[in-house]
Formats: structure tokens, sequence, C-alpha cells
């Protein structure tokens, strides 16, 4: 299989602090404009190239708007110091769309477009998470899967391409949602991945044979108090420190759910576990 071939259009981004809440963004800007999000009474505004003169456009007829700050950042530092580019975790080939990528007969590619939203593939809990699908993969098919926290939908997409037949992949982060719709999209997967807006323990009794919870800890305690936590039959279990994954060992057992194995590395784990 072949990639598909672009430009890689990130190199800057433009950041427009807007005092208000913006509800209309999309249907405003339109030419590289990568996503709005409201955090408080404030709205930041992402473009690939620098749009202040529309973003003034725009708030002129806005009075109650008002443009607080202009940032330039370099994509590599939001991406923490790392350039995009392919990687293989286990039979997986991750790549961003820009390359082209050759797989051999027995693996799978997986294009990704990572615009804003977490789960390009750089940290080491993503790659980790790839590596624990194909683990389960090989030893079982789940059809139903769960991806809480799913980022730029990288792991629903993966789920997906390796017998998922219905996954459900849920953010609270409007741009990670638009996002991993977008790479649904790319690697044809839409008819099968379901990409909602909304918290994690919202989103935990949706049946399901396997769970993706690439999350902070605390957010994984959460989940493990719902009894329908304990209705899955696999768990991958990522975003842990050292003495996380320790507390969490020590938890499992009383779930009546198994350690099979654990993926380290860069001070990051990852579980992989099954119910008994």
């Amino acid at each position: 299989a072949t990639g598909v071939f672009l430009m890689n259009p990130y190199k800057d981004l433009y950041i427009y602090e807007i005092e208000g809440v913006i509800d209309q963004s999309h249907s405003t800007f339109r030419e590289d404009f990568l996503g709005c999000w409201s955090e408080g009474d404030c709205s930041y505004i992402f473009f690939s190239t620098d749009k202040k003169e529309l973003v003034k456009a725009y708030l002129a007829d806005y009075p109650s708007l008002s443009l607080r700050s202009e940032t330039v950042v370099d994509y590599k530092d939001w991406e923490a110091g790392a350039e995009l580019k392919p990687f293989k975790a286990g039979r997986l080939h991750v790549s961003p769309v820009w390359e082209t990528v050759e797989t051999g007969e027995d693996e799978v590619l997986i294009s990704i477009d990572p615009r804003l939203a977490f789960g390009s593939g750089n940290h080491a809990t993503t790659k980790q998470c790839l590596e624990a699908l194909c683990l389960v993969y090989q030893d079982d098919q789940p059809k139903r899967v769960l991806d809480l926290g799913c980022g730029t939908g990288i792991l629903a997409v993966a789920a997906a391409k390796l017998g998922g037949e219905t996954v459900l992949a849920v953010d609270y982060s409007n741009l990670a949602v638009e996002t991993a719709e977008r790479n649904c999209q790319i690697n044809h997967v839409e008819t099968r991945v379901e990409v909602v807006e909304g918290e994690a323990l919202d989103h935990l009794g949706w049946e399901s044979d396997l769970l993706l919870a690439n999350l902070r800890y605390y957010i994984i305690e959460d989940l493990m108090e719902s009894p329908h936590f304990v209705e899955k039959k696999w768990y991958i279990l990522s975003g842990l420190l050292w003495s996380e994954t320790q507390q969490l060992l020590t938890r499992l057992p009383d779930l009546s759910i198994s350690v099979v194995k654990i993926i380290s590395g860069d001070s990051w784990s990852t579980v992989v576990a099954k119910r008994d």
C-alpha cells in the first residue's frame, strides 16, 4: 500500500486569543483554519498562516469580542519538539498524510493528519497502545471497541483496521473530535468508527469487548469505580507513570482482571489486561 502524498501544512501555528466566546468559527474561517476552542471567557483560533487581518475583520462585526493577543508557535514545539515522521508499532505503519509510505503485505497503514489534537504517534503512550492493540488482535478479535480520550483518533482507526467492527471514540475536546472524524475519513473507516464529544465516564457503559483508555491516571481511577468497568473483556490502560502503574496493578486483581503484559518506556507504561 502507498500513503497519500501532501505537502506538510504545519510549520507555524498562528494563535489568536479572543476575549469572549466564539460560536460560529467553523462557518466563518475556512482557508488555513485549524480549529477553535473556548476556555472560560476566552476563545483561541488556530491557523496555519497569518490571518490577523481576517480575524480583525471578523471581530469588527462583534462588539462583544476583542483580540487580546497573537502568538506564533513552531509546530514542532506544539508536538513537544518532535518532527512528525513515519514509524512502525507491531505490524502497524503510521505516517503523517504528507509522507509517502510503502508497506508490506502483513503491515497495516494508518495515515494521520494530527492538526492540534494529542495522538500524532510521537508520544510513548500512543506507540505503546498501538503495540498493545497488535498484541490483543493477535490473540483475539474484539468486535466492539471503546476508545476513551481518542485525540486524533489514531487508536480508533487502528482498532478498526485490525478487525474492530464497531468503534466508539470519545473525547471532551471539540478539536479532537473534528480531527478524529477527519482521520477516520482519510483511512476509510468512518462507517465503523463513531466519534463523539463528551466525558469518558459518561460513555463507559457502552457495550464493548475492548476498552482503550490512554488518559490521566486519576480519570482511570474514576473509571474503575464504575460498575461498567468490569463489563469489558480486554483492557488497554495507558498514560501511566511508573508509580501509577504500581497502584493500578494492586487494584486490578480485586476486579477479577488479570494483567497480560506491561509495555514500558520513556517513563511511561501501558497495561494490557483481560477479565478473568
